[in-house]
């Protein structure tokens, strides 16, 4: 009886410390991208004033041209920074205000290449 309370301790403890160390995010969006000059989304992400963290893939044949992903709230942007579309993963963490924002993805060098890619928003 003791040897069964044990295990089931046990198996509880180890959920709880499994559990706490998954993230739970209030907002998770998805978005994708097929570019040679710049691209808006339509998707309005609802994001709370907070921390937001955006991951990015792009990719390109050259692996030498650039891009920012930038979330758009009206006429105002918060950009997460210009990368090489190599086909690395990029993650930046930045503050928002509370609101509705749009991705723009916008292709800084690289003349007559396509960036092609995809990532996420989470809060």
């Amino acid at each position: 009886m003791k040897n069964k309370k044990a295990k089931i301790i046990l198996m509880l403890s180890m959920l709880i410390l499994i559990g706490g160390a998954i993230p739970i995010y209030a907002y998770s969006g998805h978005f994708s991208f097929n570019i040679i000059y710049s691209v808006r989304g339509k998707t309005k992400h609802a994001l709370k004033k907070g921390n937001v963290t955006v991951s990015r893939y792009g990719n390109s044949s050259t692996g030498k041209a650039t891009y920012t992903v930038e979330l758009g709230k009206g006429i105002l942007g918060k950009s997460f920074g210009e990368k090489t579309a190599n086909g690395k993963t990029y993650k930046t963490t930045k503050a928002v205000s509370k609101g509705s924002y749009t991705v723009i993805v916008t292709k800084n060098k690289g003349e007559n290449v396509r960036v092609v890619g995809e990532g996420n928003i989470k809060q």
